[in-house]
C-alpha cells in the first residue's frame, strides 16, 4: 500500500490484529495513527510508532501472569455468589487486592485506600454517583470506599480488558454502575455525577495532548473533583515531584475551581475541588506549563448538585 493511501483505519486494522493491543479503544489507536501519519512516515514506521506509544501508555504496566491470576479469582467469585454487601467476604477482598496490585498506580495506594476515600468524602460528602476518569482497575477499590450499596459507579478507560474485568466485578458483587471503553482525550464523559475521580491522570494526558487538562476537568458534569498526582516514579524515586506538580498544576486548579482541601499520602498528592470558579472568577489560559514532557522523573510515571455548570467548557 502506498504511503499516501495508508489511512488511520488501516493502522487500526493492523493494531487490532495484535493480541497485545486488541483491547485498546479504537478511538485511541485512530488518534495516535493520525498523528503519526501526519509526520509523513512510511506505513511500516507509522504502525511501529503507534505500537511504541501504546506500550508507553498501556502495556508497560501490565503483567500477563497477574492478569491470569485475576481471571481465575474473578471466575471463582462469579461462581461462588459471595456476599454482595459489606462486610465484604474474604474472597471479594482477595479479588480486589489482586486486581489493584496489577498496576503500580493502584497498588501503591492499597495500604491507604480507606483513608484516601475517607479524606475525600469528608470534604465532598458521601457521593451518590461517582465518575472515575481513566479508571484502569480502580473499580476494584469500591469495597474500600465504604459507600452505601445504592451509590452508582461509572468508570471509563481506553483499556477494554480492564473495563471487561470491571463490569464482571460489578455484576458479581451486585453493584450499580458500569465500566465503559472511552478515550477522554478525544471526548469528555457526559455522565452527571456528584464526584469525579481523576487520579494520577493529568500528567499522562498532558504528555499526549498538551493543554487538554483544563478542558477535560471543566467538561465534566460533576459537582466535585478529586484530582491527584504521583509523588514517586515507577522506579520509586520521588525527589521534587510534589513540588513540581504544585508548580505545574496548582495555579490552574485553584484559579478555575474552588479548592476545598488538599492532602498527601506517602505516594500521592490530592486536590479536592468544587467544580465552579472561586470568588473573583478564573483567569485566562490553561495555567499549565509543558514541564512534564521535559522531566524524566514525571515522564516515567505513566476521578448533591448535578448537571451542567455555568463555566463548563466543551472538551
Amino acid at each position: 500500500m502506498r504511503p499516501e493511501t495508508f489511512t488511520p483505519e488501516e493502522v487500526l486494522r493492523q493494531i487490532a490484529a495484535t493480541p497485545k493491543y486488541r483491547h485498546i479503544a479504537p478511538e485511541t489507536v485512530l488518534r495516535l495513527a493520525a498523528a503519526e501519519l501526519a509526520k509523513r512516515r512510511s506505513p511500516r514506521e507509522a504502525v511501529k510508532a503507534v505500537k511504541n506509544k501504546l506500550h508507553q501508555i498501556y502495556a508497560a504496566y501490565v503483567s500477563p501472569q497477574e492478569l491470569r491470576r485475576l481471571e481465575r479469582l474473578l471466575g471463582e467469585l462469579e461462581r461462588s455468589g459471595a456476599a454482595t454487601v459489606a462486610p465484604w467476604a474474604a474472597s471479594v477482598l482477595e479479588v480486589c487486592e489482586t486486581a489493584l496490585r496489577i498496576h503500580n498506580s493502584t497498588g501503591e495506594r492499597l495500604p491507604y485506600y480507606r483513608e484516601f476515600y475517607r479524606r475525600i468524602f469528608a470534604l465532598t460528602g458521601t457521593p451518590g454517583r461517582i465518575l472515575d476518569v481513566a479508571c484502569g482497575l480502580n473499580p476494584f477499590s469500591i469495597p474500600y470506599m465504604e459507600l452505601p450499596a445504592r451509590a452508582h459507579y461509572i468508570g471509563c478507560d481506553i483499556d477494554g480488558l480492564a473495563i471487561g474485568y470491571a463490569n464482571r466485578f460489578l455484576a458479581a458483587i451486585g453493584w450499580p454502575g458500569e465500566g465503559r471503553v472511552q478515550d477522554v482525550t478525544v471526548r469528555c464523559p457526559e455522565d452527571p455525577a456528584d464526584l469525579a475521580l481523576v487520579l494520577k491522570f493529568l500528567p499522562v494526558l498532558e504528555q499526549q495532548a498538551p493543554g487538554r487538562s483544563l478542558a477535560l476537568l471543566q467538561g465534566l458534569r460533576t459537582r466535585y473533583l478529586a484530582v491527584s498526582f504521583p509523588l514517586t516514579s515507577l522506579g520509586g524515586r520521588g525527589k521534587g515531584m510534589g513540588r513540581h506538580y504544585r508548580q505545574q498544576y496548582g495555579e490552574m486548579l485553584t484559579t478555575h475551581f474552588r479548592l476545598l482541601g488538599q492532602f498527601e499520602l506517602p505516594t500521592e498528592l490530592v486536590y479536592v475541588l468544587e467544580n465552579r470558579p472561586p470568588a473573583g472568577g478564573p483567569a485566562g489560559g490553561s495555567g499549565i506549563t509543558p514541564a512534564t514532557r521535559d522531566n524524566p522523573e514525571v515522564r516515567s510515571h505513566g476521578n448533591p448538585l448535578r448537571g451542567r455548570h455555568s463555566h463548563r467548557q466543551p472538551c
